[in-house]
């Protein structure tokens, strides 16, 4: 539409009283706009604090950090995450397809489904070395040199060695790795001469060990062997090691 503005010398009357209609015209349709528009911006606003304050409701539920804070707290149970006693936290699988990661001492345990759960951190290892020799006096016993302690629970992999001798001639030397119940390996060896020495190398996988992990021997030939501790120089000449794996 083309509207028109008479100048301000206009003589004739039609086109000043038409310019004053179309300025009429335009008005109303501005202020049926302007209504409008004043709803479309009450009901956003209406829409953008229902948003706000869900917003604020969530972000006043979510637990960013518990670090530095003690006591319980409680959480959905899908969730899998309880905290009944102060300063535990309970952890068990939510759902068949939950899923998840925690972090302990500072290594990440990520699982791709259920939740991951261990009563001892995931790697964890001990090593022990015999400080003194070990009299093998007795040809119907065994005598227990290295023995690491704490290893009574979950799967393990042990490796040890022991240095042996006889100062009154050759000798036979058995030795075991167990843990005091179950035998995980064994070997004998053969001590060619008097005061010379031989090593035995044992290793292998326990669940659950009944004791200590540990490595025994005995000289079915004299009563004058010896688990040696020290024959190189070094004080680990007689040593196992276990690693938790499981």
């Amino acid at each position: 539409m083309t509207y028109f503005a008479p100048g301000l010398g206009e003589k004739d009357p039609d086109k000043v009283i038409r310019s004053v209609q179309q300025a009429h015209e335009k008005t109303a349709t501005n202020t049926t706009n302007i209504a409008t528009n004043t709803a479309n911006i009450a009901a956003n606003t209406a829409a953008i604090t229902a948003n706000t304050t869900a917003i604020d409701a969530i972000t006043a539920s979510y637990v960013r950090s518990i670090d530095g804070k003690s006591g319980t707290f409680t959480s959905s149970t899908a969730s899998g995450i309880s905290s009944s006693t102060a300063n535990v936290l309970s952890i068990s699988q939510g759902s068949t397809a939950q899923f998840g990661a925690f972090k302990v001492d500072g290594l990440t345990i990520s699982s791709s489904s259920g939740v991951l759960s261990t009563v001892q951190p995931l790697v964890s290892k001990v090593t022990n070395s015999t400080t003194a020799n070990v009299a093998l006096n007795n040809t119907a016993n065994y005598f227990t040199g290295p023995t690491v302690a704490n290893t009574t629970s979950g799967t393990w992999f042990a490796s040890g060695v022991v240095t042996v001798t006889d100062t009154a001639g050759a000798a036979g030397v058995v030795a075991k790795l167990w843990d005091g119940t179950s035998v995980i390996s064994s070997s004998v060896v053969r001590v060619d001469a008097a005061s010379t020495v031989s090593n035995i190398h044992l290793s292998g996988y326990i669940t659950n060990p009944a004791g200590n992990i540990r490595i025994s021997c005995k000289d079915v030939t004299s009563t004058s062997g010896q688990i040696l501790f020290n024959s190189s120089g070094e004080s680990k000449d007689s040593t196992v090691s276990a690693i938790l794996i499981g």
